[in-house]
């Protein structure tokens, strides 16, 4: 049996998803996140300030090396690697010399540059971003759906957001909710911020947020099976993706899996095989498409969905296998 050194972000266990797909696929795993454990205001410092915590990653790589020293491995696979730097690499493939590397990345590089520092250390880079992958020689290969649950349960709310607030996304996530409710629609609204001090920075940094309050975020990440829980519960599912983020987000694969309609701030959509008017809005385009609000759901084809699969996924990535 191949062994896998798992190394990804703890995100709305999606790691869970990935690591028990392995298993399926008969591979042994180990999973370790992506960067030390802290408490929430030290992720919120590490988010910003990546170099005040430098030592603390370096030791927690050391930490991974340590403890799987005795284990050898066919697969290093990392998702970000938020802690690395191309000397813990250089020590992790001298503590692993068998092992592939094998990296994905499912944000963009100009939200984690710091990736092309280390990025020439592995065997294979992946990315969900196409302009990504064009521009920095990695293969392009988007998320992937989990999950088919088409949910036939009551719909309370007319369309929900549950995210991640960062720099740049605040002004158009408030705005999208605003018309929606200015247009008599029920809108589920969860803004999420790693920590109060990363609302402050923001506050004080950025002129978006200077007449926010801090209630206006959440701090408490919501569980995955709650935001399938208010995701059934919506008609449509709104995605506000970062600004110059060309990669599609999970919640885009989550709406092809559930059959839920998707409002997306990312035009890019419009290029791939599954897009069309009466599933997906392209909020830019919200005056132009009739279709949506009025339409119901056009069902996908089951080529289309078993593409985008985790399996195929994780075929792709272990392509040798």
């Amino acid at each position: 049996m191949k062994r896998v050194l798992f190394i990804s972000p703890a995100y709305f266990s999606y790691e869970k998803i990935i690591k028990e797909k392995l298993i399926e696929k008969g591979f042994i795993v180990d999973w370790f996140d992506d960067r030390p454990k802290m408490t929430i205001v030290g992720k919120g410092i590490f988010r910003l300030f990546p170099f005040v915590l430098k030592r603390k990653a370096k030791r927690y790589i050391n930490k991974i090396i340590k403890t799987t020293k005795n284990i050898e491995y066919d697969y290093v696979f990392s998702i970000l690697g938020q802690a690395f730097t191309a000397k813990s690499i250089d020590r992790l493939r001298k503590a692993q010399p068998k092992a592939k590397y094998i990296l994905y990345m499912w944000d963009s590089i100009q939200t984690f540059p710091n990736t092309l520092k280390f990025c020439n250390k592995f065997d294979v880079c992946y990315t969900f971003d196409n302009l990504d992958a064009q521009q920095y020689n990695f293969k392009f290969l988007p998320l992937f759906i989990y999950s088919y649950e088409f949910n036939s349960k009551k719909e309370i709310y007319d369309a929900c957001f549950i995210g991640t607030i960062k720099k740049g996304k605040y002004k158009m996530v408030s705005s999208i909710v605003s018309q929606l409710r200015e247009n008599g629609k029920n809108v589920f609204c969860y803004m999420y911020l790693q920590s109060k001090i990363v609302y402050f920075f923001y506050k004080i940094t950025d002129k978006e947020f200077r007449k926010t309050k801090i209630n206006d975020f959440k701090y408490k990440k919501m569980p995955l099976e709650e935001v399938t829980k208010i995701s059934n519960s919506s008609k449509y599912i709104i995605d506000c993706p970062m600004k110059n983020q060309n990669g599609l987000s999970m919640r885009t694969f989550e709406c092809l899996g559930s059959g839920k309609k998707l409002i997306t701030t990312n035009i890019n959509i419009v290029n791939y095989d599954f897009y069309n008017e009466y599933n997906i809005l392209v909020w830019s385009l919200y005056e132009k498409n009739h279709l949506f609000f009025d339409e119901t759901y056009q069902k996908i084809d089951d080529q289309i969905l078993k593409k985008y699969s985790i399996e195929n996924w994780i075929n792709k990535i272990f392509a040798d296998e």
